[in-house]
C-alpha cells in the first residue's frame, strides 16, 4: 500500500477531514490533498506529525506490512 493510500485510509478511519488533519499537524490541507493524491510526498518531521495526529506508530506510515 502506498503512503497516499495509508493517510487516506487511517485519516478516515480516524474521523478526520482533510482540514481538521492539517490544522492539528500543522500544515495546510492543501499539502494533505497533494499526499493523499500521492502527487507530493511529506519529509520525515510532517510524517512525524501525522502520525503524532493520527495515533499511530510511525511505521503505520512508512512500512508496506502496517495496516
Amino acid at each position: 500500500m502506498e503512503f497516499s493510500e495509508k493517510l487516506l485510509m487511517l485519516r478516515k478511519k480516524a474521523g478526520l477531514s482533510q482540514k481538521q488533519l492539517a490544522i492539528k499537524a500543522g500544515v495546510s490541507q492543501s499539502s494533505i490533498n497533494y499526499w493523499e493524491k500521492g502527487e507530493r510526498t511529506p519529509g520525515f518531521d510532517q510524517i512525524y506529525k501525522l502520525a503524532h495526529v493520527l495515533g499511530v506508530p510511525l511505521i503505520a506510515l512508512q512500512s508496506d506490512t502496517y495496516e
